[in-house]
């Protein structure tokens, strides 16, 4: 499980730099490898659904922005939440208090 994590924890880091040297505005504090590792790990369930995530099949799981970038959120790791793949895809980029409320 730690390397499927490993790779999945390295794509995060690299693409939160990526994004920090394309776009001026977005944050990447803390955007390390042991805090992204350390974000995963420290719940294996989903923020959205409270499903159980299982951490050895990354293609079921992503970070999501809590604040969504497109309404002002920061790239910043205190602002994402591990989701499954499914949850996240129907959040979107919609507040988190107006999806909690929709069905």
């Amino acid at each position: 499980i730690r390397n499927k994590i490993d790779k999945f924890v390295n794509v995060k880091v690299r693409n939160f730099r990526k994004e920090s040297n394309n776009n001026l505005n977005i944050v990447t504090s803390g955007a390390t490898y042991d805090a992204f590792y350390k974000k995963i790990i420290e719940s294996e369930h989903c923020y959205l659904t409270g499903r159980k995530i299982d951490l050895s099949n990354t293609k079921t799981y992503s970070l999501d922005h809590i604040h969504p970038i497109s309404k002002g959120g920061k790239n910043t790791l205190v602002n994402m939440g591990l989701s499954c793949r499914d949850a996240n895809q129907a959040k979107f980029n919609l507040e988190l208090e107006i999806f909690l409320k929709s069905d």
